[in-house]
Protein backbone atom coordinates (compact mmCIF):
# COMPACT_ATOMS: atom_id res chain seq x y z
CA UNK A 1 0.00 0.00 0.00
CA UNK A 2 1.41 3.25 -1.13
CA UNK A 3 1.92 5.84 1.83
CA UNK A 4 -0.19 8.36 -0.06
CA UNK A 5 -3.13 5.61 0.08
CA UNK A 6 -3.10 6.00 3.75
CA UNK A 7 -5.37 8.72 6.14
CA UNK A 8 -3.21 11.43 6.96
CA UNK A 9 -4.20 12.86 11.19
CA UNK A 10 -5.06 16.00 9.58
CA UNK A 11 -8.32 14.11 8.05
CA UNK A 12 -9.13 12.51 11.08
CA UNK A 13 -9.22 15.47 13.13
CA UNK A 14 -11.07 17.19 10.03
CA UNK A 15 -13.34 14.16 10.29
CA UNK A 16 -14.37 14.27 14.13
CA UNK A 17 -14.84 18.34 13.53
CA UNK A 18 -17.90 17.65 10.63
CA UNK A 19 -19.12 15.14 13.46
CA UNK A 20 -19.18 17.52 16.22
CA UNK A 21 -20.76 20.04 13.93
CA UNK A 22 -22.89 17.56 12.91
CA UNK A 23 -23.91 16.64 16.24
CA UNK A 24 -24.90 20.55 17.47
CA UNK A 25 -27.79 20.02 14.67
CA UNK A 26 -28.17 16.30 15.78
CA UNK A 27 -32.00 16.84 17.12
CA UNK A 28 -32.99 17.84 13.47
CA UNK A 29 -32.36 15.05 10.54
CA UNK A 30 -32.88 17.72 7.92
CA UNK A 31 -30.52 20.01 9.42
CA UNK A 32 -28.05 17.79 10.31
CA UNK A 33 -27.96 15.81 7.46
CA UNK A 34 -27.09 19.00 5.51
CA UNK A 35 -24.56 20.41 7.25
CA UNK A 36 -22.53 17.06 7.13
CA UNK A 37 -23.17 16.90 3.39
CA UNK A 38 -21.75 20.22 3.21
CA UNK A 39 -18.86 19.64 5.46
CA UNK A 40 -18.55 16.38 3.39
CA UNK A 41 -17.48 18.18 0.02
CA UNK A 42 -14.97 19.93 1.58
CA UNK A 43 -13.78 17.20 3.57
CA UNK A 44 -13.27 14.65 0.61
CA UNK A 45 -13.19 17.21 -2.17
CA UNK A 46 -16.05 16.60 -4.33
CA UNK A 47 -18.23 19.38 -5.62
CA UNK A 48 -21.59 17.22 -4.71
CA UNK A 49 -22.72 15.29 -2.11
CA UNK A 50 -26.50 13.34 -1.64
CA UNK A 51 -27.30 11.22 1.27
CA UNK A 52 -30.04 10.05 3.95
CA UNK A 53 -31.79 7.31 5.26
CA UNK A 54 -33.74 4.07 4.73
CA UNK A 55 -34.30 0.57 5.34
CA UNK A 56 -32.45 -1.92 3.74
CA UNK A 57 -32.37 -6.01 4.28
CA UNK A 58 -29.86 -7.18 2.06
CA UNK A 59 -29.40 -9.51 0.01
CA UNK A 60 -33.31 -10.75 0.14
CA UNK A 61 -35.46 -6.98 -0.28
CA UNK A 62 -34.82 -3.82 -2.41
CA UNK A 63 -33.39 -0.56 -0.84
CA UNK A 64 -36.65 1.26 0.66
CA UNK A 65 -36.02 5.20 0.79
CA UNK A 66 -36.90 7.47 3.43
CA UNK A 67 -34.94 10.48 3.36
CA UNK A 68 -33.07 12.23 0.95
CA UNK A 69 -30.63 15.51 1.14
CA UNK A 70 -28.10 16.87 -1.12
CA UNK A 71 -25.42 19.63 -1.34
CA UNK A 72 -23.54 21.41 -4.21
CA UNK A 73 -26.42 21.17 -6.91
CA UNK A 74 -27.80 23.42 -8.55
CA UNK A 75 -31.41 24.22 -9.50
CA UNK A 76 -31.42 22.02 -11.99
CA UNK A 77 -29.43 19.18 -10.65
CA UNK A 78 -32.10 19.41 -7.78
CA UNK A 79 -34.79 18.76 -10.11
CA UNK A 80 -33.01 15.79 -11.21
CA UNK A 81 -32.38 14.57 -8.04
CA UNK A 82 -35.68 14.60 -7.14
CA UNK A 83 -37.16 13.11 -10.42
CA UNK A 84 -34.62 10.28 -9.99
CA UNK A 85 -35.76 9.47 -5.84
CA UNK A 86 -39.15 9.81 -7.26
CA UNK A 87 -39.19 7.56 -10.29
CA UNK A 88 -35.87 5.29 -10.14
CA UNK A 89 -34.90 5.43 -6.79
CA UNK A 90 -32.04 3.94 -5.44
CA UNK A 91 -33.65 0.46 -6.13
CA UNK A 92 -33.18 0.90 -10.09
CA UNK A 93 -29.76 2.40 -9.70
CA UNK A 94 -26.87 0.01 -11.27
CA UNK A 95 -24.55 1.03 -8.10
CA UNK A 96 -27.41 -0.08 -5.53
CA UNK A 97 -28.27 -3.00 -7.33
CA UNK A 98 -24.63 -3.89 -6.79
CA UNK A 99 -24.09 -3.09 -3.23
CA UNK A 100 -26.93 -5.25 -2.44
CA UNK A 101 -24.84 -7.98 -2.68
CA UNK A 102 -21.82 -6.92 -1.18
CA UNK A 103 -21.62 -8.40 3.02
CA UNK A 104 -20.84 -5.96 5.68
CA UNK A 105 -22.21 -3.60 7.87
CA UNK A 106 -20.54 -0.53 6.35
CA UNK A 107 -19.83 -0.62 2.43
CA UNK A 108 -17.75 1.45 0.63
CA UNK A 109 -17.16 1.48 -2.92
CA UNK A 110 -16.18 3.24 -6.02
CA UNK A 111 -18.82 2.90 -9.29
CA UNK A 112 -16.21 1.31 -11.11
CA UNK A 113 -15.99 -1.24 -8.03
CA UNK A 114 -19.35 -2.23 -8.75
CA UNK A 115 -21.00 -1.28 -12.08
CA UNK A 116 -18.63 -1.67 -15.17
CA UNK A 117 -18.08 1.06 -17.52
CA UNK A 118 -20.61 -0.95 -20.18
CA UNK A 119 -22.83 -1.16 -17.86
CA UNK A 120 -23.17 2.19 -16.62
CA UNK A 121 -22.67 4.10 -19.20
CA UNK A 122 -26.15 2.32 -20.73
CA UNK A 123 -27.77 2.81 -17.60
CA UNK A 124 -30.84 4.71 -16.94
CA UNK A 125 -29.47 6.09 -14.10
CA UNK A 126 -26.42 7.78 -15.99
CA UNK A 127 -28.47 8.84 -19.40
CA UNK A 128 -31.53 10.77 -17.87
CA UNK A 129 -30.19 11.57 -14.28
CA UNK A 130 -26.29 12.38 -14.57
CA UNK A 131 -25.22 13.13 -17.66
CA UNK A 132 -27.28 15.82 -18.22
CA UNK A 133 -26.12 18.06 -15.56
CA UNK A 134 -22.23 16.02 -16.10
CA UNK A 135 -22.04 14.24 -13.10
CA UNK A 136 -20.34 10.83 -13.38
CA UNK A 137 -17.42 9.34 -10.93
CA UNK A 138 -19.28 8.50 -7.96
CA UNK A 139 -18.19 6.93 -3.77
CA UNK A 140 -20.99 5.22 -2.36
CA UNK A 141 -21.09 4.28 1.54
CA UNK A 142 -24.07 2.55 3.47
CA UNK A 143 -23.71 2.20 6.69
CA UNK A 144 -26.29 -0.16 8.69
CA UNK A 145 -27.71 1.84 11.44
CA UNK A 146 -29.77 -1.24 13.07
CA UNK A 147 -30.23 -4.93 13.23
CA UNK A 148 -33.79 -4.04 11.81
CA UNK A 149 -32.41 -2.83 8.34
CA UNK A 150 -31.87 1.03 8.80
CA UNK A 151 -29.24 2.39 6.83
CA UNK A 152 -27.52 5.31 5.94
CA UNK A 153 -26.12 5.94 2.72
CA UNK A 154 -23.40 9.14 1.77
CA UNK A 155 -22.47 9.49 -1.87
CA UNK A 156 -20.20 11.95 -3.57
CA UNK A 157 -19.58 12.65 -7.11
CA UNK A 158 -17.21 14.34 -9.62
CA UNK A 159 -18.16 15.75 -13.11
CA UNK A 160 -17.19 13.67 -16.14
CA UNK A 161 -13.63 13.70 -17.21
CA UNK A 162 -12.67 14.43 -13.52
CA UNK A 163 -10.03 12.52 -11.43
CA UNK A 164 -11.65 9.12 -10.05
CA UNK A 165 -11.70 9.38 -6.15
CA UNK A 166 -8.84 7.68 -4.82
CA UNK A 167 -8.03 4.80 -2.30
CA UNK A 168 -6.92 7.36 0.29
CA UNK A 169 -10.39 9.10 -0.35
CA UNK A 170 -12.43 5.96 -0.04
CA UNK A 171 -10.92 5.35 3.13
CA UNK A 172 -12.01 8.54 4.28
CA UNK A 173 -15.23 8.13 3.80
CA UNK A 174 -15.49 5.00 4.98
CA UNK A 175 -13.75 6.13 7.99
CA UNK A 176 -16.29 8.84 8.38
CA UNK A 177 -19.29 6.99 7.55
CA UNK A 178 -18.37 4.41 10.18
CA UNK A 179 -17.99 6.84 12.88
CA UNK A 180 -20.94 8.75 12.10
CA UNK A 181 -22.87 6.13 11.57
CA UNK A 182 -22.57 4.59 15.41
CA UNK A 183 -24.66 7.98 16.83
CA UNK A 184 -27.90 7.73 14.18
CA UNK A 185 -30.66 6.88 16.55
CA UNK A 186 -28.61 8.32 19.29
CA UNK A 187 -27.22 12.00 19.81
CA UNK A 188 -27.98 12.20 15.85
CA UNK A 189 -31.99 12.11 15.27
CA UNK A 190 -32.52 9.58 12.71
CA UNK A 191 -35.61 9.85 10.48
CA UNK A 192 -37.41 6.57 11.48
CA UNK A 193 -38.03 8.13 14.85
CA UNK A 194 -40.59 10.25 16.05
CA UNK A 195 -39.80 14.01 15.68
CA UNK A 196 -38.49 15.28 19.59
CA UNK A 197 -40.79 18.67 19.67
CA UNK A 198 -43.65 16.45 19.55
CA UNK A 199 -42.44 15.09 22.85
CA UNK A 200 -43.49 16.58 26.31
CA UNK A 201 -40.94 18.50 28.23
CA UNK A 202 -40.68 16.00 30.86
CA UNK A 203 -39.82 13.43 27.96
CA UNK A 204 -37.58 16.06 25.85
CA UNK A 205 -35.14 16.04 29.29
CA UNK A 206 -35.64 12.45 30.17
CA UNK A 207 -34.58 11.71 26.70
CA UNK A 208 -31.80 14.32 27.02
CA UNK A 209 -30.83 12.71 30.11
CA UNK A 210 -30.43 9.38 28.96
CA UNK A 211 -28.21 10.09 25.89
CA UNK A 212 -25.83 12.19 28.04
CA UNK A 213 -25.78 8.06 29.43
CA UNK A 214 -27.85 8.61 32.70
CA UNK A 215 -29.27 5.79 34.62
CA UNK A 216 -33.28 5.21 34.91
CA UNK A 217 -32.60 5.90 38.66
CA UNK A 218 -31.00 9.04 37.84
CA UNK A 219 -33.56 10.49 35.48
CA UNK A 220 -35.94 9.90 37.84
CA UNK A 221 -34.21 12.19 40.68
CA UNK A 222 -33.36 14.95 37.90
CA UNK A 223 -35.64 18.20 38.75
CA UNK A 224 -38.67 19.12 36.68
CA UNK A 225 -37.99 21.63 34.03
CA UNK A 226 -38.76 25.42 35.14
CA UNK A 227 -41.97 26.48 32.79
CA UNK A 228 -40.40 27.80 29.92
CA UNK A 229 -37.30 26.42 30.13
CA UNK A 230 -36.05 24.62 26.20
CA UNK A 231 -35.44 20.96 27.36
CA UNK A 232 -34.87 19.79 23.96
CA UNK A 233 -31.77 18.05 23.42
CA UNK A 234 -28.75 20.06 22.85
CA UNK A 235 -25.57 18.28 21.73
CA UNK A 236 -22.70 19.55 23.27
CA UNK A 237 -19.32 20.00 20.23
CA UNK A 238 -17.14 16.97 19.90
CA UNK A 239 -13.98 16.97 22.24
CA UNK A 240 -10.57 17.97 21.00
CA UNK A 241 -8.80 14.76 18.93
CA UNK A 242 -7.40 12.52 21.74
CA UNK A 243 -9.25 14.91 24.41
CA UNK A 244 -11.55 14.35 27.37
CA UNK A 245 -14.98 15.41 26.63
CA UNK A 246 -16.19 18.12 28.38
CA UNK A 247 -19.16 18.20 30.77
CA UNK A 248 -21.75 20.84 30.42
CA UNK A 249 -21.70 23.42 33.71
CA UNK A 250 -25.66 23.27 33.90
CA UNK A 251 -29.06 21.84 32.93
CA UNK A 252 -31.48 19.27 33.95
CA UNK A 253 -28.74 16.07 34.30
CA UNK A 254 -25.77 18.62 35.82
CA UNK A 255 -23.59 16.18 38.21
CA UNK A 256 -24.58 18.86 41.35
CA UNK A 257 -28.33 17.56 41.32
CA UNK A 258 -27.19 13.61 41.55
CA UNK A 259 -27.35 12.29 45.20
CA UNK A 260 -24.11 12.02 46.51
CA UNK A 261 -22.53 8.40 45.49
CA UNK A 262 -24.74 8.32 41.88
CA UNK A 263 -21.65 9.86 39.92
CA UNK A 264 -21.89 8.97 36.20
CA UNK A 265 -19.37 6.09 34.89
CA UNK A 266 -17.03 7.45 32.48
CA UNK A 267 -17.02 5.68 29.55
CA UNK A 268 -15.02 6.15 26.05
CA UNK A 269 -15.83 8.85 23.80
CA UNK A 270 -15.52 8.64 19.70
CA UNK A 271 -12.63 10.83 20.03
CA UNK A 272 -10.78 8.04 22.30
CA UNK A 273 -8.64 5.75 21.47
CA UNK A 274 -11.11 3.29 23.08
CA UNK A 275 -14.23 4.46 21.32
CA UNK A 276 -11.63 3.83 17.85
CA UNK A 277 -9.94 0.27 18.51
CA UNK A 278 -13.59 -0.91 19.22
CA UNK A 279 -14.89 -1.42 16.21
CA UNK A 280 -13.96 -3.32 12.89
CA UNK A 281 -16.24 -1.60 10.46
CA UNK A 282 -14.43 -0.65 7.25
CA UNK A 283 -16.25 -2.74 4.81
CA UNK A 284 -13.54 -4.42 3.13
CA UNK A 285 -11.04 -1.78 3.64
CA UNK A 286 -8.37 -2.20 5.62
CA UNK A 287 -8.44 -0.49 9.25
CA UNK A 288 -7.53 2.94 9.11
CA UNK A 289 -8.31 4.77 11.86
CA UNK A 290 -5.09 4.36 13.47
CA UNK A 291 -3.04 3.78 11.11
CA UNK A 292 -2.43 7.28 9.03
CA UNK A 293 -0.01 8.28 6.80
CA UNK A 294 2.21 10.58 9.82
CA UNK A 295 3.16 7.80 11.48
CA UNK A 296 3.73 5.28 8.53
Amino acid sequence: MAKSDLLRVQDVRDAYRLIGESRDLGSDPALWHRRMLEGLCRLIGAPVAAGGEGRWIRPHRAVEAISAFEAGLDSRGRELYMAYMRDLGPGGDPIFRALQHVPGRLVTRTRRQLVSDAAWYRSVAWNEYRRPIDFDDQLTSVYQTSDDGAISVISVARAHGEREFSPREQRLLSFFHGELGMLIGRSLVSATEPRQDKLSPRLRQTLACLLEGDSEKQVALSPWPEPGHDTSVRDRSLSPFWGPEPRPAHGPCHQASRPKGMERASRPTIGSRQGLEAQDIHGGLPPCSLKCADAA
